[in-house]
């Protein structure tokens, strides 16, 4: 009876061990997944700006808080997008107030002073920026307006040409 019983044990055994292995592969996987990210999950550090009221952009580092200097013009964040038939318009443009422009910087400047990476300032996770958000939508006659007010959804409620809603948000590519 004996013999029987060893087989089984044996096998509960082997059983366990084979569990702890493949949990503790699927552990170090998880561990790698966050360490090394897949490129789908990489974080975008570009973005678009403008310096003329959306009539041109150019590709800058996300972390400039705009607005901001650039070539002795004030640029602002230039949200562009695609419409069906592949055209790349500037739907809006945006900006921080005085008070959300030093709040970013200073959060910059703290995380820069401790050495760490900018994105680990979070300050675009912050809730409360949004209220210190303006947009307008592109031309020099068109008023800033803040982005939670009734205005602000309507700039923000991008339509392509013809009233084509089937518009893409369009982001820079990290080589730009």
């Amino acid at each position: 009876m004996s013999a029987e019983l060893t087989p089984k044990l044996t096998a509960r055994g082997s059983f366990s061990k084979r569990l702890s292995l493949v949990l503790l592969v699927g552990l170090a996987g998880a561990a790698l997944y966050m360490i090394w990210p897949p490129a789908s999950r990489a974080q975008y550090n570009q973005v678009f700006f403008s310096d003329n009221d959306g009539e041109s952009v150019y590709v800058d580092n996300v972390f400039n808080i705009p607005p901001f200097s650039h070539d002795g013009k004030t640029a602002v964040r230039a949200e562009v997008f695609m419409d069906p038939s592949g055209k790349q318009f500037v739907g809006y443009l945006r900006r921080y107030n005085t008070q959300w422009k030093q709040i970013c910087e200073s959060a910059l400047a703290d995380v820069a002073k401790r050495g760490r990476p900018p994105e680990s300032s979070g300050i675009f996770f912050d809730r409360g920026i949004n209220s210190g958000t303006e947009v307008k939508r592109p031309g020099k006659d068109n008023p800033w307006v803040p982005l939670l007010s009734e205005e602000g959804k309507k700039v923000t409620n991008v339509v392509g040409p013809g009233n084509s809603k089937a518009v893409q948000v369009v982001i820079p590519n990290a080589d730009s």
